[in-house]
């Protein structure tokens, strides 16, 4: 007698977890644009962006509950980190919590929070740069002047997140660039693909105008890493990002850019001195390398200069987030550093199919390059999306539907047809 074949329809439904709502989205983004604006137009009032973002981190913890850890488990090591330099400036260096290192931090720590929860909402990475972007437009054209000497541009006006330094302006518009360089590596829709290099031109225009040579070498090795999976499934998106830079290049809009990087080039910068100098306080202190000598204490001395017949000391931060981590704080905030590193690169690069894979690695790149050239810029809102996006979730943001299907050859799973009559029922054991 024949064996008759049926199926029935099951739910792949891992832990009930909460998924947080457009209101704590939105939440986030207004917590971003006070942060950003408020000292730009001087309506800044003390702890409101830090109050928001704090409320908004307790209501994920608390809707979380139980599952706080499984959510958070990806960023644990930066949280680990941010903890323990909080603690050691506190109770070993004497910094007050209110301090401008400690609120930094704090505001990271629960900035991460926010970012990892919203991450488990579908589409919330793409919406955050559309938002990313736009503020960094209103803010950057209306405002931009050049410095003296190399004509850098930079904000006339000074901003949160240090936006008004050239390097952290063209890092959150390289950003930008590399996240929509991607999507367009990605997307199927040619509207969509234009748009995304559209705008990738834009933030690289703008980067350019910065004169900012790390970034551009961040997103270099960022769109190089992306595009090593476009190559080989689609030749489409490649020709098409060739046409549109013969045709820049034809209009010459990026010529005078040229230029400038040129000149800058041959400019003496001083951070190939602070290297020694840092790594000689740090063993020289007493415990330099367990706790650093304080956040307060990380400028380093390369010389001077006499200006109007007064010697004018010179101090220079690290420039670097290793070198920041081990002199302000010593080894342990660095090893959390760098295991997150290595740990977060393995999983990135790992194959995957979940819907920002394509983006985990190229972004992790980007800003482990602005690391290496600046002390923290991954604490900008654009850093902190990045490292949520390459440290994956901790939960699935959405449940699979799958069909089990008993047949004479075996057991099998496969997806169900949206023209299936078949009823949702629980499979028999």
């Amino acid at each position: 007698m024949a064996t008759a074949e049926y199926a029935r329809r099951i739910r792949l439904v891992h832990t009930p977890i909460w998924i947080p709502s457009r209101l704590v989205e939105f939440a986030y983004y207004f917590a971003v644009f006070y942060s950003l604006m408020s000292e730009f137009l001087g309506i800044e009032i003390p702890l409101v962006a830090s109050a928001i973002m704090g409320l908004t981190a307790g209501f994920c913890l608390i809707n979380f509950r139980l599952h706080s850890k499984e959510v958070l488990a990806p960023i644990a090591l930066l949280l680990a980190c941010a903890v323990s330099f909080i603690l050691i400036q506190v109770l070993v260096h004497g910094e007050s919590v209110l301090g401008e290192s400690e609120r930094t931090f704090i505001n990271w720590t629960l900035g991460m929070i926010v970012v990892q929860s919203l991450c488990l909402r579908d589409g919330f990475s793409r919406r955050c740069v559309i938002v990313l972007f736009a503020l960094g437009i209103v803010i950057a054209i209306p405002h931009l002047q050049y410095t003296a000497g190399v004509e850098r541009a930079r904000l006339e006006r000074s901003v949160a997140a240090n936006l008004s330094n050239p390097n952290a302006l063209a890092g959150w518009f390289g950003f930008c660039a590399v996240y929509s360089a991607i999507f367009g590596f990605e997307t199927k829709r040619m509207a969509h693909c234009l748009v995304a290099w559209l705008l990738t031109v834009v933030c690289l225009f703008i980067v350019g105008l910065t004169v900012s040579r790390g970034v551009l070498i961040g997103f270099a090795l960022a769109v190089t890493f992306a595009g090593r999976r476009v190559l080989g499934r689609s030749f489409v998106p490649i020709f098409m990002f060739l046409i549109l830079g013969g045709v820049i290049y034809e209009t010459g809009l990026f010529m005078h850019i040229v230029n400038l990087y040129t000149e800058r080039g041959m400019e003496e910068t001083g951070r190939e001195l602070i290297w020694p100098v840092a790594i000689d306080r740090v063993l020289n202190a007493p415990y330099g390398t367990l706790i650093g000598v304080g956040a307060s204490a990380t400028g380093n001395y390369i010389g001077g200069s006499y200006l109007d017949g007064v010697f004018k000391p010179i101090y220079l931060q690290p420039h670097n987030s290793f070198l920041y981590f081990l002199l302000s704080s010593g080894i342990v905030p660095l090893g959390f550093y760098v295991l997150f590193l290595i740990y977060t690169a393995g999983k990135a690069i790992a194959p995957e199919h979940r819907a920002d894979a394509a983006y985990r690695m190229p972004l992790l790149l980007y800003t482990f390059v602005n690391a290496m050239l600046a002390d923290l810029p991954f604490m900008a809102p654009w850093g902190i999306l990045s490292f949520c996006i390459a440290a994956g979730y901790g939960i699935p943001y959405q449940v699979q539907n799958l069909v089990l299907v008993r047949r004479r050859g075996g057991i099998r799973l496969g997806r169900p047809h949206s023209n299936s009559k078949m009823t949702d029922s629980a499979a028999h054991t």
